[in-house]
């Protein structure tokens, strides 16, 4: 019983591939209810909305469908709150019940008006404006003084927002390892600046492009490091070599960056041709970014199966005394920058599961300041993190 409880902890958000489906499936659903005028349809979204109320994520059909196809990226995609969703999901179940009364009582066109809310809602969401949230933060600011005001009622705000007995579900500890394919998101993110400003042709900035350059090639080079010498080589030995794609992509990546510093140091120099360096810069970040969604696909879905949870955190505390000192100066802070929220919550959760105390407080240190209090200490909630 102790292992189970140490190895749970709070779903705080959700990854936006799982809440893209769940709109997509109420999409589809509530127009399939309308075109074919099915009351079964509408009383069967309404049955998986209010159930995933009751119960939580894990019991959402739209994500069990969903799962299988995004396995290898939904522990380190950009996530949701928990709570918003929650928001979300009682608006669709609301008007789903409402739906499904009137069509109970025969009512077809309230019935199915309530149907197409939730079709309008869903799909605004789905290209990127959410009604709900609109909704949300003026009612969070209301609940604040409602609580106060009518104390009895919060029963209802707490299981609106999760709360209290009505708290996220648990899930399993993440794999140690995951903190690798973290860094692959904050690698990720400097990329994408570093894209811009290669095709920003009108106003180039040489020295914030190389200054940029340096620090994410910095980065990499001590990742690869990592992977290469204490990751990789475990995996091999329960995989039959299945990483030697993934050193040979490493030297690639080492060989454009050669490349591209050798074109920026031109356009320095005042020899070289913006436009050619441009093109370089291009080239290297697509091939880092198909480099680390290789690895995703291939590598990461392995780990759980062939390692078990102790022998990834083995592995991850010898990939972390690697370069302790080029880890504690600079790369522990630049991957923790790079990550959304939700990521920085799993990041720390990774490290304090898998290290000593004492490397633990040593990390603390450096992330605890880049962190708001409240934040920090919401991290370290025994509940949330033990």
């Amino acid at each position: 019983m102790e292992q189970a409880l140490t190895d749970r902890v709070m779903v705080k958000e959700i990854p936006v591939q799982l809440v893209k489906s769940n709109q997509a499936f109420l999409v589809m659903g509530t127009i399939i209810a309308i075109l074919f005028q099915s009351k079964a349809v509408v009383f069967f979204l309404f049955l998986t909305a209010i159930s995933s109320l009751l119960f939580g994520p894990r019991v959402n059909l739209a994500f069990r469908i969903a799962k299988p196809l995004f396995a290898h990226r939904l522990f380190y995609a950009k996530a949701e709150s928990v709570e918003l969703q929650r928001f979300n999901q009682l608006i669709a179940c609301f008007c789903l019940g409402m739906s499904s009364l009137f069509l109970g009582l025969n009512l077809p066109i309230p019935g199915y008006l309530f149907s197409g809310f939730v079709t309008i809602a869903a799909s605004f969401a789905l290209g990127g404006y959410c009604i709900g949230c609109t909704i949300y933060y003026p009612y969070k600011m209301w609940v604040k003084r409602a609580r106060e005001t009518y104390g009895w009622l919060n029963w209802l705000f707490d299981f609106i927002a999760g709360t209290g007995p009505f708290q996220p579900p648990f899930q399993l500890r993440p794999q140690p390892l995951m903190l690798m394919g973290l860094a692959h998101e904050s690698i990720r993110t400097a990329v994408k600046e570093i894209e811009k400003m290669a095709r920003d042709k009108d106003n180039p900035d040489v020295m914030e492009l190389k200054q940029k350059l340096d620090e994410l090639n910095r980065f990499i080079n001590l990742h690869a490091m990592q992977e290469d010498d204490r990751m990789y080589p475990p995996i091999d030995a329960r995989c039959n070599g299945i990483t030697a794609q993934f050193e040979t992509e490493h030297e690639e990546v080492a060989r454009l960056e050669h490349e591209m510093d050798n074109a920026l140091q031109a356009v320095l120099d005042g020899r070289g041709d913006m436009n050619q360096l441009n093109t370089l810069v291009l080239k290297w970040c697509d091939f880092t970014n198909r480099h680390l969604r290789n690895e995703e696909a291939v590598l990461m879905p392995k780990i759980p199966k062939v390692l078990t949870y102790r022998e990834s955190a083995t592995i991850l505390n010898n990939i972390l005394e690697i370069e302790q000192e080029e880890f504690m100066d600079f790369h522990l802070a630049y991957a923790f920058r790079g990550l959304s929220p939700g990521q920085r919550y799993n990041y720390v959760n990774i490290l304090k599961s898998c290290c000593s105390p004492e490397q633990f407080a040593a990390y603390e240190t450096v992330l605890k300041p880049m962190l708001p209090t409240d934040t920090w200490n919401d991290f370290g909630t025994a509940n949330r993190m033990n």
